[in-house]
């Protein structure tokens, strides 16, 4: 992409504010995960920044899960929604969406979004305190997939979420380009 895309500009502003503007109305605590001494953009009020532990740094973005759903559990939050701040088509819709469905199968550890036999977990909503079970257990036994976290989670067809176009992937300029309007 040519530079960091939490620094990629949509609308005059960075693109992890962006995805945190899209997150906020529908969540009360914003955690923000980044990796020690990762330069991102200044975060709105309120958002706090959590940074991996130097001993794990290096070893996935399943790190950065671990400490953002520590703090959230910290914090007592239960049910959360797990991003990533390249989701450039996300939609607070989407997000309250995924929580409300979470909240009424009270059975579920999470609910994930499923694209033919993918699993989107950075777009999925789950409870806190049995996916951060899982996450130190996965990070222990040197296990990085963030799909293994959401394995056993509930998991919701795209044609069924308000806006199927919310898991589109980011990771190349040409999709950015797509994704943006250009």
């Amino acid at each position: 992409m040519g530079q960091a895309k939490a620094w990629l500009e949509i609308g005059g502003r960075p693109l992890l504010v962006h995805v945190i503007d899209r997150i906020a109305p529908a969540c009360e605590r914003i955690v923000v995960a980044a990796a020690p001494g990762q330069r991102i953009p200044e975060l709105p009020a309120g958002v706090v920044r959590v940074d991996d532990p130097e001993r794990l740094h290096g070893r996935g973005p399943l790190v950065g899960v671990l400490v953002g759903l520590e703090r959230l559990a910290d914090d007592g939050v239960e049910i959360a929604y797990l991003s990533s701040c390249d989701a450039v088509a996300l939609t607070t819709a989407h997000v309250r969406f995924m929580l409300d469905r979470l909240a009424g199968e009270a059975e579920a550890e999470g609910l994930v979004p499923r694209a033919a036999h993918t699993l989107h977990p950075l777009a999925a909503a789950l409870r806190v305190g049995p996916a951060l079970a899982r996450a130190r257990s996965m990070v222990a036994n040197d296990r990085r997939r963030l799909v293994e976290l959401a394995s056993g989670w509930s998991t919701i067809a795209d044609q069924e979420l308000p806006d199927p176009g919310v898991l589109a992937a980011c990771n190349d300029p040409e999709q950015w380009l797509r994704l943006r309007g250009g």
